[in-house]
């Protein structure tokens, strides 16, 4: 216990020093020996450096893992005090095994994916043994050789406890390559004070003349809002079929949106909804389509938003369920069963739970979801999830997908009328 409470006294009177000593650089380290569990945390090695051990045949086991600074930002207090008592506990449960635990960006040059596909080239020595990707990323990874399948019987209790669509995040051909750690759904919010909204169906939204806010703008992409419209009206999951009477039936919706102003151009400037996080947050924007991330971020700062499903051609609930997942990379089997036994360790109930909170995001798994404050939502969120889909990936027709952008754009900017968008759609896709 005074081990564990020297180490989060030193962290607080640390963290303020390390704001101005972390630059540009990919990553900070802290080989979390026994000796080194009251010392400085992974983020503010930089502050006091620790070398790593060079590991030779002697050396005790030794266990990398690369951990995205968005899960834990550097202004979240409360997050990263959590996550260090964590990996301190870790340690002390397992001090025949050496803990080195670094903090990588994950998009920026020297980001997690980039250096995955440089060290495994010049440096295969230097790769994690575990990560956290997006599944975008794992895609990626995957293809290059990146990643090692996972054994699900040695985490069959966590495996069984995901929502089957949740599951599917981390499984390519059906073999599971990723472990589902935190969530983003896809959904509504709306200030509940100045509209009342009793359905989300496109008649409906169009009767009551609802505005909302979606990001449009994503010129090598399908608007994800759209895509799961798509896919509702159709009934699909996956592959993109192109249905030129439901084409045109979501394209008749937008044209009129935009026409009665409940729509705007400016749809067309957010690549992501958290570009229209101020609005929201200071009832200038009434509704919007949100990640899970952005709402719960915004009720953690006080902004009183009621939630919904996104609008839809018939009403059917349905959303776009993405998420981080941690991934093996080493392919020895000894390394492998110390990285599944931290997985174990650490997606225990309660400390997804806990830490999934603390930094906005959803737990991955049902029963740390239950446990929530604030049943409510984690009831709302449970019930997408049971229609939801996966995030579009190359084999699922991201050609067919850029010309339906492009139409819906053209929908929306009046070059279009909604039965020539359709048709612009089926003549260059069919």
């Amino acid at each position: 216990m005074l081990l564990l409470v020297n180490f989060l006294l030193i962290f607080g009177a640390l963290l303020l020093t390390a704001c101005s000593e972390i630059g540009a650089a990919g990553s900070q380290t802290l080989p979390l020996t026994d000796a080194a569990i009251t010392t400085t945390p992974a983020r503010v090695a930089q502050v006091t450096p620790v070398a790593t051990a060079e590991v030779t045949p002697d050396s005790p086991p030794h266990l990398r893992i690369w951990w995205p600074e968005r899960l834990a930002p550097l202004d979240n207090l409360s997050a990263n005090e959590l996550l260090s008592a964590y990996i301190a506990a870790f340690q002390i449960d397992n001090r025949t095994v050496d803990v080195d635990f670094r903090f990588k960006t994950a998009d920026d040059v020297g980001g997690i994916l980039e250096t995955l596909h440089t060290a495994s080239a010049v440096a295969p020595g230097a790769l994690p043994d575990l990560t956290l990707i997006r599944r975008a990323d794992l895609l990626v990874a995957y293809e290059a050789g990146l990643i090692e399948p996972l054994e699900t019987r040695a985490l069959a209790a966590i495996f069984d406890d995901l929502p089957p669509t949740v599951a599917a995040l981390g499984a390519v051909d059906d073999v599971l390559y990723g472990l589902p750690y935190t969530i983003d759904v896809l959904h509504m919010v709306y200030n509940a004070d100045a509209l009342t909204v009793d359905s989300w169906r496109f008649e409906d939204v169009l009767a009551n003349a609802v505005p909302f806010a979606f990001p449009l703008g994503r010129p090598n992409n399908l608007s994800e809002v759209f895509l799961t419209q798509y896919r509702a009206a159709l009934g699909t999951s996956g592959e993109i079929v192109i249905d030129a009477d439901v084409l045109e039936a979501l394209f008749s919706f937008y044209e009129q949106a935009i026409a009665a102003g409940s729509i705007t151009t400016d749809v067309l400037e957010y690549t992501v909804a958290e570009a229209y996080r101020v609005p929201l947050a200071s009832g200038a924007l009434d509704a919007a389509a949100v990640t899970s991330t952005l709402y719960l971020e915004l009720a953690a700062a006080g902004v009183d938003l009621a939630v919904a499903p996104l609008p839809t051609l018939n009403g059917d609930h349905a959303t776009l369920v993405d998420g981080w997942l941690w991934v093996v990379t080493t392919p020895e089997a000894e390394q492998q069963a110390l990285a599944l036994g931290f997985l174990n360790w650490m997606l225990d109930i309660d400390r997804q739970g806990d830490y999934s909170a603390a930094i906005a995001m959803l737990p991955a798994q049902r029963t740390a979801l239950r446990q929530w404050d604030d049943a409510e939502y984690a009831e709302f969120i449970e019930g997408l999830l049971a229609r939801a889909t996966l995030p579009l990936s190359e084999e699922d027709g991201v050609a067919a997908a850029r010309v339906i952008q492009t139409a819906l754009v053209g929908v929306l900017t009046g070059d279009l009328t909604a039965q020539e968008a359709a048709a612009m759609v089926v003549e260059q896709v069919a």
